[in-house]
C-alpha cells in the first residue's frame, strides 16, 4: 500500500510540473504546448471510453481530426526541443 501511495504522489508531482511547464509556455505564446495539453486530455478521455465494459459504440466528435493535428503539433514540439 505504501508503494502505491508513493507512486500516486510521484504521478501527482509530475502532473503538477507538467501543468506548470505548459502554463509557462502559454504565457510565452507557445501554442504547441496548448495543443499538447489538449491532446493529452483527449487521449485520456478516449482511453477511458474505450475501456468501458458496456461500450459497444464509440462516438467521436467531428473535431476528432483536430486531435490528429494536435498530435502532429506535439511531434513538431519534440523535434524543436531536440534541436536545442
Amino acid at each position: 500500500a505504501i508503494l502505491h501511495a508513493e507512486a500516486r504522489e510521484r504521478a501527482a508531482q509530475a502532473e503538477a510540473k507538467a501543468t506548470y511547464m505548459v502554463s509557462e509556455a502559454i504565457a510565452k505564446g507557445d501554442m504547441q504546448a496548448v495543443n499538447y495539453f489538449i491532446a493529452q486530455g483527449y487521449t485520456e478521455a478516449l482511453k477511458s471510453i474505450g475501456q468501458a465494459e458496456n461500450g459497444k459504440i464509440i462516438m467521436l466528435p467531428l473535431e476528432a481530426t483536430g486531435l490528429m493535428g494536435s498530435v502532429a503539433g506535439i511531434a513538431e514540439m519534440f523535434k524543436q526541443q531536440n534541436k536545442d
